[in-house]
């Protein structure tokens, strides 16, 4: 498997996790913390795919004090973005799910969930997702 394989791969799992999720997030929310442990080693896993291609990020003073994990979401965001275009119908659920996510702090059962893996606060957790939409509508 090529690096560009497998930063597909890791893409493509984050999407289907959202998807089960979304489904049934009452007895699937280890998805929500599979997708943190992929959030939480993206920039790790895939450090020279984002300097290559994603060295805008680094470049916008908007995201000046921007964490890794904080790239991390945004580059991630971005490669939902290019898989989910394939097909009309995921693209929309997505980002339909990552609209409702993004609403309002008080009702994101996502970044509620993401508490279990990050041992932070929910505003914490909505600020990534945000990350996560930026890189989406990019």
């Amino acid at each position: 498997m090529d690096d560009r394989d497998q930063w597909d791969q890791t893409a493509s799992d984050h999407r289907l996790k959202m998807i089960a999720w979304e489904d049934r997030p009452e007895v699937r929310p280890d998805d929500i913390t599979d997708i943190c442990d992929i959030l939480d080693h993206y920039f790790d896993m895939h450090s020279e795919e984002i300097y290559t291609n994603h060295v805008d990020i680094f470049e916008d003073e908007a995201e000046a004090n921007a964490s890794l994990i904080d790239i991390s979401a945004r580059v991630l965001g971005r490669e939902l973005n290019r898989i989910a275009r394939r097909n009309q119908k995921l693209f929309d659920r997505i980002s339909n799910l990552i609209e409702r996510s993004t609403k309002d702090v008080q009702t994101s059962r996502w970044a509620e969930v993401m508490i279990r893996y990050f041992s932070n606060t929910v505003e914490d957790n909505f600020r990534l997702l945000g990350y996560i939409k930026k890189g989406f509508a990019e």
